[in-house]
């Protein structure tokens, strides 16, 4: 976990042994989160914390669920894009809702299983869909030379075009080695830990540290240079922060582990 030739966030490379989990093979949409709300009525107020922002805009790409005379409605086609402007708290009570709906303990996945996931295991890819350039593959939703035409001053992939300058429903590109969408790019995804240097040596479940400020948000987004496109790269935020390009999806341990 981690990389040498990255920031230095990124240091130390370390061994990680991870439990067997389960990780959702998209990010959650604005469909599925727009039944939490409607769901949990009263509730979508978070108990004073705010779990979504209905308001949340920035140029072409905003918030598409619409609070209305208490119900929650996904604007007309973008169901199955996913749900950004959603905090860290969103994130964490609609894992919640998810297991009491279920039956089964929904949760975020730790920062170390992202990564586990997103590089393919063992294979440890550079991106979500491997090593090479997206060029040859569609990769994944990145800032390209779409992006580019319409904001002129981004740092892109200048050879590559995925066909969307904003967010793209999820599973638009083929998945990676784990049946996983969008690991690289559309949205990127908040952890559940706390944010904080890597310790030095080998570690069993890593879960961050035991506090902090921030916490984890991993695999960049439509809006970000290939740079920041990398599995092993790191970012974090305040837990009640959000924006136009974070989401999250879903993990879960497996109950026979191997």
């Amino acid at each position: 976990m981690g990389s040498e030739a990255g920031e230095s966030d990124e240091m130390p490379e370390h061994r990680v042994t991870l439990k067997a989990f389960y990780l959702a093979e998209h990010e959650v949409t604005n469909k599925e989160f727009a039944a939490f709300l409607m769901n949990i009525g009263k509730g979508a107020d978070g108990g004073g914390r705010e779990l979504i922002n209905f308001q949340g805009a920035w140029k072409g790409e905003r918030c598409r669920i619409k609070k209305e005379n208490g119900s929650f409605a996904v604007e007309a086609g973008y169901e199955r894009y996913p749900v950004c402007y959603v905090t860290w708290f969103g994130a964490q009570e609609y894992c919640s809702w998810l297991s009491r709906k279920t039956g089964k303990r929904y949760r975020l996945p730790t920062e170390a299983e992202w990564e586990y996931a997103a590089g393919g295991g063992d294979m440890e890819y550079r991106y979500g869909w491997g090593d090479i350039s997206p060029i040859r593959q569609k990769g994944g939703n990145i800032a390209d030379k779409s992006a580019g035409k319409v904001f002129c001053d981004w740092t892109v992939w200048n050879d590559y075009d995925d066909g969307y300058v904003y967010a793209a429903p999820v599973e638009s590109f083929r998945a990676g080695r784990f049946g996983l969408h969008d690991m690289t790019g559309n949205v990127s995804e908040w952890c559940a830990d706390w944010y904080g240097e890597y310790p030095v040596g080998i570690f069993t479940n890593p879960a961050g540290p035991r506090r902090g400020i921030d916490r984890v948000k991993r695999g960049g987004s439509w809006f970000s240079p290939p740079y920041d496109v990398r599995v092993t790269k790191r970012d974090h935020a305040v837990p009640a922060y959000c924006d136009f390009c974070l989401g999250f999806r879903v993990a879960m341990t497996a109950k026979r582990q191997p």
